[in-house]
């Protein structure tokens, strides 16, 4: 009965092993089979003058429950603040060590890690290199070890190695990053990146004296990247399913179900106002905010960074209705909405070409 009951939380430990196997945790892959053979060797010796040859059953049960108990509380999401701090920088340091090859095959002398940037329980992002006199770093490491945050710096990667490739983009590529190196490590994925000057774009939108500054160049140093790849495309069915339908989508999917209805008939509407339409598209940022787009003093954008919803085909005006939308409530601290809205709502209908 004790054996078949231990069934259960060995769901959680075998698939944690398994998965250890496929990424290539030698540590997992070892240390979760080790710690249960000891712990169930240790509690049938102390037992089983107690319990006879249940105390085997007991033993296995017990050391299940306990090991499948710290993977939970080792990877869930719904920890309380201040375990769940401890938990990532934890498992953050932990995804340092497996990537510090990578550090070592590409750093000089004097080079260093920094702190910790951001980054959560299955991703990290630290400074790297020499210190400045102002004490940051001169280059980027980040490393993920989840298959979703992997492939969003694979995605990354690939698209600054475009950009910088891109005669058309010569001159901007000083406010692009430039890929250091990357690979593949211990089932973790890290990549090095330059660090560009600046400070980050909230700070510039709540600062009155460099706003209008930072507005101002944010557009202008998008649209130059637009006017330099722009050709144009007469809107078609798969233009539609990438630029309205699977966005709706997303939108809809996260809707109580008594909204869902309001979000088709967006995405109907909005469907008909560009099908036909001749648009500019071209390389496009995918998640230009102010996060993204860094400033100097004066609030002149000097480094666009975190391209991973990059694309070559993108529609232009995207980027600048994001940043405009997104900066009006980051300027105003308020939640994206009827908020953030400078005048009465109107409808707008895009001019066909």
């Amino acid at each position: 009965m004790l054996l078949a009951l231990s069934a259960v939380p060995n769901v959680v430990t075998a698939s944690t092993v398994n998965a250890a196997r496929v990424r290539q945790r030698m540590g997992v892959l070892f240390g979760v089979p080790a710690a249960v053979a000891i712990l169930v060797i240790a509690l049938s010796w102390l037992l089983m003058p107690h319990l006879g040859i249940a105390a085997v059953g007991a033993a296995w049960l017990g050391t299940q429950t306990v090991i499948a108990a710290g993977i939970l509380v080792a990877t869930a999401p719904w920890l309380p603040p201040l375990l769940s701090t401890r938990v990532d920088a934890v498992r953050s340091a932990a995804l340092l060590r497996r990537v510090r090859p990578l550090v070592d095959a590409h750093g000089d002398a004097g080079w260093v890690l920094g702190k910790r940037l951001s980054g959560g329980s299955d991703s990290v992002v630290v400074g790297f290199g020499p210190v400045g006199p102002d004490g940051a770093a001169g280059a980027l490491l980040k490393a993920s070890d989840s298959p979703q945050g992997q492939a969003q710096l694979r995605r990354q990667t690939e698209v600054l190695r475009l950009l910088r490739a891109d005669d058309r983009l010569a001159e901007w590529h000083q406010v692009l990053p430039r890929i250091v190196g990357d690979g593949d490590i211990s089932g973790s994925y890290c990549v090095l990146e330059s660090r560009l000057p600046g400070s980050g774009g909230p700070s510039a939108l709540r600062d009155p004296r460099r706003r209008r500054a930072y507005r101002s160049s944010a557009i202008a140093t998008i649209s130059e990247m637009h006017r330099c790849t722009a050709h144009p495309v007469r809107v078609g069915e798969d233009e539609l399913r990438r630029w309205v339908h699977d966005p709706v989508a997303v939108v809809r999917a996260a809707l109580p179900r008594a909204q869902r209805a309001a979000a088709d008939a967006l995405g109907v509407a909005l469907a008909e106002q560009v099908r036909g339409a001749l648009v500019a598209t071209g390389w496009t940022h995918g998640d230009y905010t102010a996060d993204n787009v860094l400033a100097d003093d004066d609030g002149r954008v000097v480094a666009v960074v975190d391209w991973c919803d990059g694309r070559s085909d993108g529609f232009a005006v995207l980027d600048v209705m994001t940043f405009l939308l997104t900066s009006e409530a980051v300027a105003r601290r308020t939640e994206l909405g009827p908020s953030c809205s400078t005048g009465s709502p109107t409808t707008t209908t895009p001019t066909r070409t």
